[in-house]
């Protein structure tokens, strides 16, 4: 987990500002409810699960955010699945953390993008460097799930872009 100066952690190349991503309100909340379910992988007896399940609804309502939270926690099982390394991610719970965005976590926003923008060759780069070369399909099965919720809950798309 990647923990800011307030939590004694340091940044890493590759690492940047969270605003230079251009997350839409929902696709940055997808973001740090992938965080908290990083978190309770990490570290299970944070039970971060349980701020993962009220960041979404708190961002999308209870229904939305309710399959907001199911769809986070199931990219984030495919990811997991598919990965020998750990993989970097910002602590939720730090303020100075959460506005920042590891490389592996914007990979993974990437390929939700690329899929919300129909970019399957960009999204299957992505995925394939993120599952470090294992089996990308059931990670970009998640991530298109997703990405479909995020499309139905607001326009923008990962990066900012319309279409």
């Amino acid at each position: 987990m990647h923990d800011g100066p307030d939590c004694g952690g340091s940044c890493e190349p590759g690492d940047r500002p969270l605003a230079d991503l251009r997350l839409g309100p929902l696709s940055e909340a997808a973001l740090q409810v992938m965080r908290f379910c990083f978190t309770t992988f990490a570290q299970p007896n944070s039970q971060a699960w349980i701020g993962a399940q009220e960041w979404a609804v708190a961002s999308a309502g209870e229904t939305k955010g309710s399959k907001l939270a199911f769809r986070c926690m199931r990219l984030v099982q495919a990811l997991r699945m598919s990965r020998r390394t750990p993989f970097r991610f910002s602590n939720p719970t730090c303020p100075q953390c959460r506005a920042v965005v590891t490389e592996t976590e914007r990979r993974l926003m990437l390929v939700v993008g690329h899929l919300q923008r129909e970019e399957r060759s960009a999204a299957y780069a992505e995925a394939m460097l993120l599952c470090e070369g294992s089996a990308a399909a059931p990670l970009l099965a998640a991530a298109d799930a997703l990405g479909e919720l995020l499309d139905a809950r607001a326009p923008e798309r990962i990066g900012g872009h319309a279409s």
